[in-house]
């Protein structure tokens, strides 16, 4: 691991290998942006925070100042729970646990941070975007929240049609798209 870049004063480290290793991710980046503004409009407590799929920890470096209790960071990548493990050290509350999509966690959050992958290998892969879509909706709390943000030619939105009752479009733009998923009907 090396020190590869910071954020508002807190340090990032990677290594070669991840994805973004040395860069903050555009989607990622996209997606904070509209969960600030979001809570900004209106504010909310969270008691828990899962960040699936989490990398070198971004999402959860990037939330570590909302009203949020406790974050779990969940990936499969060895490097990426390296990562994230020293990036997290520094937020109280956070642990980092190995796994495949969130799948083997049992606990349910208030919120889920997802910038999900699509590649596996070189082809697109809508059955990966599909296991995190499920493993979201299996981990949300009934009145919970989860944001994904995916690239524009993602479907995600006709994917989650068959697992969560609210789907709702937040923001978008050239390259990317920030969808709200809910297990209730959105207000």
């Amino acid at each position: 691991l090396r020190p590869c870049l910071n954020l508002d004063e807190f340090q990032i480290w990677s290594k070669p290998g991840l994805f973004g290793w040395n860069k903050i991710d555009q989607g990622s980046e996209f997606l904070m942006a509209e969960v600030r503004r979001i809570l900004n409009e209106l504010p909310r407590h969270f008691a828990n925070c899962l960040d699936l799929g989490c990398g070198y920890g971004y999402l959860t470096i990037a939330a570590r100042n909302l009203s949020i209790d406790s974050f779990a960071l969940t990936d499969n990548n060895a490097a990426a729970l390296q990562a994230a493990s020293r990036n997290s050290h520094a937020i109280e509350n956070a642990k980092v646990v190995a796994s495949d999509a969130g799948l083997q966690l049992t606990e349910k959050f208030d919120l889920i941070l997802c910038n999900p992958p699509f590649h596996q290998g070189f082809s697109v892969d809508g059955d990966l975007t599909e296991k995190f879509l499920r493993s979201a909706a299996q981990h949300l709390n009934e009145s919970g929240v989860a944001y994904f943000v995916v690239n524009q030619f993602i479907g995600l939105e006709k994917k989650a049609q068959n697992i969560f009752n609210s789907i709702k479009l937040i923001a978008q733009n050239k390259s990317f798209k920030v969808i709200e998923l809910r297990h209730q009907q959105s207000k």
